[in-house]
C-alpha cells in the first residue's frame, strides 16, 4: 500500500479580495492573494501538489498560468485542474439557464474554452508528462491530472 505524505503546510491562493476575506473571517491565514494573470507568488520548485477548480477557464492567458504551475511544482509533483468541459450539453442548455436564472454575475466571465483536447495538449506543450483525463456529470466537467517528471 502506497503511503502519502504528511503534508506539512497548504497555501491557498485567490485573486478576489472577497474570498480572501471569507477565509480570514473564518480563521484560516494560509491563504494569499494571487494575480493569476501574473506571476504566482511562491517559489520555483516548492509546491507538491497544486489543485485548480474551476480557476483556469476565467484566465485569458490559459497556457501561461499552466506555465506558472509547472515553474512552481517541485519535480514530481502533480496538479489536479478542474474546468468546465465544452460539449453541447454545457454550451447550449446548462450554461445559458444558469446565467439567466441562478447566475448573471458568472455572464462573460469565461475567458478559455476547453473542448476534448485543449487542456491535455497545453499542459503536454508546458511539459507535464502523464497527463490523463476524466470526464464527469453527463460529460461537462473535465479532469485533468499530470505530473512535472522529475
Amino acid at each position: 500500500m502506497k503511503k502519502w505524505k504528511q503534508w506539512k503546510k497548504v497555501i491557498g491562493l485567490d485573486g478576489a479580495d472577497e474570498a480572501l476575506a471569507f477565509s480570514k473571517k473564518r480563521g484560516i491565514k494560509s491563504v494569499k492573494k494571487a494575480d493569476f494573470e501574473k506571476k504566482l507568488p511562491l517559489l520555483n520548485n516548492s509546491v507538491d501538489v497544486i489543485t485548480s477548480l474551476d480557476v483556469v477557464e476565467h484566465i485569458e492567458k490559459d497556457q501561461e498560468l499552466l506555465k506558472e504551475f509547472f515553474r512552481v511544482l517541485k519535480p514530481g509533483g502533480y496538479t489536479i485542474i478542474l474546468v468546465p468541459a465544452e460539449n453541447f450539453l454545457f454550451k447550449r442548455i446548462v450554461w445559458p439557464l444558469w446565467i439567466r436564472w441562478r447566475g448573471r454575475i458568472w455572464q462573460d466571465t469565461h475567458l478559455s474554452f476547453f473542448d476534448n483536447n485543449k487542456l491535455p495538449e497545453l499542459m503536454s506543450g508546458v511539459g507535464f508528462t502523464q497527463v490523463s483525463t476524466h470526464r464527469f456529470i453527463l460529460g461537462m466537467l473535465l479532469l485533468v491530472k499530470a505530473r512535472k517528471s522529475g
